[in-house]
């Protein structure tokens, strides 16, 4: 192919045309992405290897730049999805040290409360982290305490003691002695006899001794 001797000669539209369409398929169908693969190994997505297609073409692209360019598309949408990734993570962690700070001595029992809270109202551990990714842990994590509460009240309202332990199974009453035996404000009421402390403890003594109540 002879080219122009100076570059604003207006031939060299035509001639880069030439170059440019050297070797681009002349259906876009025939651009294939076999070899584009995510660091799983799993395929391209179709719609990013539609997009690529339609582009290729458009530009009359060989069809290992278009190959090229897949692979950068899915190279960048891997490391876009790992930094949201770690975003997520950052946030959930402060939210958490945040939460730990909130409660302070009471942050095992709290958190061993809104475990059962999660839990009766049919939701696994994995349900309760999608809430926390979408409305954020602390306020997660306080509403399901504040049921916690309310769940507390209700043998209150029957005239009947406040233990918190008439569902427990006997793991779990054991799990919660430890975590009472942890708090340091709890222990100095039972201590000085505080009646609702050393009611709790019969109770979870008795539930500890004989399974389920």
């Amino acid at each position: 192919m002879r080219l122009p001797k100076s570059p604003d000669d207006p031939a060299y539209a035509d001639a880069y045309k030439r170059v440019v369409e050297f070797g681009a398929p002349k259906d876009a169908s025939a651009y294939a992405f076999d070899g584009v693969k995510h660091k799983d190994g799993s395929a391209i997505l179709e719609e990013d290897a539609a997009f690529v297609r339609e582009l290729a073409s458009e530009l009359k692209l060989p069809v290992n730049a278009a190959a090229s360019v897949a692979q950068k598309i899915v190279e960048r949408a891997e490391r876009v999805v790992g930094e949201a990734d770690e975003k997520k993570l950052l946030t959930l962690t402060a939210e958490q040290t945040a939460l730990r700070g909130a409660w302070g001595t009471n942050y095992e029992l709290n958190l061993f409360r809104t475990m059962r809270v999660a839990e009766a109202l049919g939701w696994d551990r994995g349900m309760v982290d999608k809430l926390k990714e979408v409305v954020g842990g602390s306020s997660v994590m306080n509403a399901l305490l504040q049921l916690a509460g309310k769940m507390d009240e209700a043998p209150l309202l029957k005239g009947e003691p406040n233990t918190g332990s008439g569902s427990l199974t006997r793991e779990q009453a054991m799990a919660k002695k430890e975590t009472l035996k942890g708090d340091t404000e709890w222990v100095k009421r039972y201590l000085k006899g505080g009646s609702a402390e050393i009611e709790m403890m019969g109770d979870l003594d008795r539930v500890i001794l004989g399974g389920r109540r």
